[in-house]
């Protein structure tokens, strides 16, 4: 089980986790059909660290840092619908999935692991850091660990986090893509329009956003150190590089 190369994710290409879980890559079309609010909902969800879910837990009793980020996989995902996960994993049904215990062979000891008995699929740790690695690829994402310093810097994290919910109850959604199509159609450097861009797979859209971004500061850095207002020694060989790898 090895990384999905960035040329595989541009080109849209399903990702095959093992023999019995693959991956597949939704294009702007797909992810507009399936509704994007959903969408980055379940993204989120399948993608989510303790620390996401801190306020939650807490409610629950359960310490945010003592919960191993496979636990909340579990715990978030056993309700899942087939129809709500289709997208991503295609006929894989997360609600048959039920929670058994593993003696390994070698060592004696247990793990936790979800198992489909009757397709005779498992998802154990390994599995699951695989699925949301490549996940977070997909929709270049990155995964939130903070760790609090002492107590005190926890139970604000907690009450921040509380509050925001509270603030953010009542908003509409807001569209992550809508604003980007409308920006980057209009935009010269990119090569579609509002009647192609719909077939573009989402890793390569979003990438030709940072792309063109990364194409725009190093013409403003040029422009700017033409006209003599930007030192030319205060700018690194990798600003300079817009064809270099996007972080």
């Amino acid at each position: 089980m090895t990384a999905q190369p960035k040329i595989s994710l541009l080109r849209g290409e399903a990702y095959a986790v093992n023999e019995t879980i693959t991956i597949y890559h939704p294009t702007i079309r797909e992810i507009a059909a399936y509704g994007e609010e959903a969408y980055w909902r379940l993204v989120s969800l399948l993608t989510a660290t303790p620390f996401d879910y801190k306020v939650a837990l807490f409610d629950m009793g359960i310490d945010y840092e003592e919960i191993t980020d496979f636990t909340l996989f579990i715990m978030l995902t056993q309700n899942l619908s087939k129809e709500e996960t289709k997208i991503l994993f295609g006929e894989l049904d997360f609600s048959r999935f039920q929670v058994f215990t593993r003696r390994q062979v070698e060592s004696q000891e247990e793990d936790i692991v979800l198992r489909d008995a009757e397709a005779d699929i498992i998802i154990d740790e390994i599995i699951y850091q695989v699925i949301t690695a490549h996940l977070r690829s997909m929709h270049r994402t990155k995964v939130n660990q903070r760790k609090p310093g002492n107590a005190v810097t926890k139970k604000i994290y907690i009450e921040e986090d509380r509050r925001a919910q509270v603030r953010n109850q009542n908003q509409m959604f807001s569209s992550l893509l809508a604003p980007l199509i409308s920006g980057l159609v209009n935009c010269a450097d990119f090569k579609y329009t509002y009647e192609t861009v719909w077939d573009l797979h989402l890793y390569a859209f979003l990438d030709a956003a940072y792309r063109i971004r990364k194409l725009q500061n190093y013409r403003n850095l040029m422009t700017g150190i033409y006209t003599g207002n930007i030192d030319a020694k205060s700018i690194s060989d990798k600003q300079l590089d817009w064809l270099g790898d996007i972080e």
